[in-house]
């Protein structure tokens, strides 16, 4: 998941998914620009909630956009 900015809640980063379906982490801002594995918890209206993988996926690799 691409992570592009902070979200309205403190502490939450807003990414986008391969599908480009918003989903909200807590997580530090400094992930901003990377792709993260993410696992997905639950569902919102409009949103997906997760939290970053403990371990990436095999054969994931996290990359920094636009550094």
């Amino acid at each position: 998941m691409l992570f592009e900015r902070a979200a309205r809640n403190p502490g939450q980063i807003v990414g986008r998914t391969a599908y480009l379906q918003p989903a909200h982490v807590m997580a530090s801002p400094d992930i901003i620009g990377q792709v993260l594995p993410v696992r997905i918890d639950s569902l919102e209206r409009y949103s997906l909630i997760g939290e970053l993988a403990t371990r990436p996926a095999s054969g994931l690799i996290s990359q920094t956009i636009g550094a």
